[in-house]
């Protein structure tokens, strides 16, 4: 677990509007650890998705890294070819995208599309590709998976078509698995079925997970250290543990007291004030300070560093510094 199979070093995406530059990745610094799961949560559009792209290089034509460094296993991504990134593209880190209704080739059969991975790394011959793919297919429970391979996606439900790209993701075992919102528009029983895969996935592959998604409580099943997202910046991270049980940042402090507990039906859900500055706004100091209740002078006039509060939790804020 101490070691770092990827390090993303100050990472910023920004993309050029006619109101200027939106700073949509500002500064990001993460490590994930050979055979954890980090989960990365954080409100819609708060940079998660775009840091997971840049992680493989497949920023939409609007974006550009502007700075950072991207590391794994000793190499800097940010300096490879296009051919070599093709090599490390779902070879050696495999991502599952949101949306797995539209995320699949609706024109191709489902058996075909985990078998391609395979074929296209030249792993295997066309027809054992093929039946490898049955072979996962199987082993994520996809039920009668060798009479579904010539299926299409919309054959499938939510559910089974999202087992399909995980099988898909996981077909060439790579080292790193990022899943974008895995469980999103997936009813609570299929979402627990998909994170016990997933959770028998890494424990039998050895593989390290990067967890996206917005939900707290996918976070407290699965993931082993946590990093909490604001308007681009990473504010917070910690293991699970020292973050459910004691949060140092107010805008962490805030999302759990967002979540309802049981025996609080019909009582006022606890909110965050205002809202979420525009990628363009301009602004001094912390970008949380229009919606914290602890900011002070220091907050309004000083951009907070990342730093370590000890135990290796990391919080950027001023309160509770010296």
């Amino acid at each position: 677990m101490n070691t770092s199979l990827l390090s993303v070093d100050n990472l910023a995406v920004r993309f050029d509007t006619p109101d200027g530059a939106a700073h949509a990745v500002d500064r990001v610094c993460l490590n994930v650890h050979a055979g954890e799961t980090l989960g990365l949560v954080g409100e819609s559009g708060c940079g998660k998705s775009l840091t997971a792209l840049s992680i493989l290089r497949l920023l939409p034509v609007s974006a550009r890294m502007s700075a950072g460094k991207i590391t794994y296993k000793n190499d800097n991504l940010c300096e490879f070819t296009d051919v070599r990134m093709r090599h490390i593209r779902g070879r050696e880190i495999a991502m599952i995208f949101q949306e797995p209704m539209t995320s699949l080739n609706p024109v191709m059969p489902i058996g075909l599309q985990v078998a391609e991975p395979l074929i296209t790394h030249k792993l295997f011959p066309a027809a054992d590709a093929y039946a490898k793919a049955a072979q996962w297919l199987e082993y994520v429970k996809i039920p009668a998976a060798r009479k579904r391979m010539n299926d299409y996606p919309y054959q499938l439900s939510g559910g089974m078509c999202q087992r399909v790209m995980i099988a898909m993701a996981m077909v060439c075992q790579p080292n790193l698995l990022i899943a974008d919102e895995p469980t999103t528009a997936l009813d609570v029983t299929i979402q627990a079925q998909i994170l016990a895969l997933m959770r028998r996935l890494k424990g039998e592959r050895q593989m390290a997970i990067l967890l996206i998604t917005h939900d707290l409580s996918v976070i407290a099943q699965i993931a082993d250290r946590v990093a909490v997202m604001y308007a681009g910046q990473v504010m917070e991270i910690a293991s699970v543990e020292q973050l459910f049980d004691q949060p140092l940042h107010p805008y962490t402090q805030g999302l759990l007291r967002s979540i309802p507990l049981p025996g609080t039906s019909g009582e006022r859900l606890f909110e965050i004030p205002g809202s979420v500055p525009r990628l363009t706004a301009k602004m001094r100091g912390c970008k949380f300070n229009p919606r914290c209740i602890e900011a002070q002078k220091r907050c309004y006039n000083e951009s907070p560093e990342l730093l370590n509060r000890g135990k290796r939790h990391e919080v950027r804020c001023w309160i509770g510094q010296n």
